[in-house]
């Protein structure tokens, strides 16, 4: 096994800096907060939940509780487990709890 280097510790570094829950976070509130103040933050934020957090916590439970070796997820069958659950959060959260917030799940109209 050989020791990391300064350029592999960089290289580490910047890799898991820009994986998409990174990516996610950081540049999702910037077009809500630049267009519609601190309510498109607000919005962004809710989405940033659906969209990075939820499948976040997913997995590190999985690694947690041993049924996934690592957050990369690098077997196919696991990642065939994991996939439906990333993948569900982001419409289903957006769609239903936005629709359920301006009214139109209980027939009524938008804002």
């Amino acid at each position: 096994m050989t020791t990391p280097t300064t350029t592999t510790l960089w290289a580490r570094r910047v890799t898991d800096g820009v994986e998409p829950k990174n990516v996610i976070i950081a540049m999702l509130p910037r077009p809500g907060v630049l267009r519609y103040g601190w309510r498109g933050l607000g919005w962004a934020l809710f989405a940033v939940l659906f969209a990075a957090v939820v499948p976040t916590l997913f997995i590190r439970r999985g690694v947690r509780k041993g049924t996934l070796e690592d957050r990369h997820v690098g077997h196919r069958q696991r990642r065939l487990t994991v996939f439906p659950f990333i993948v569900t959060p982001p419409p289903a959260g957006a769609g239903g709890f936005s629709l359920a917030l301006v009214g139109v799940a209980r027939g009524q109209p938008g804002p």
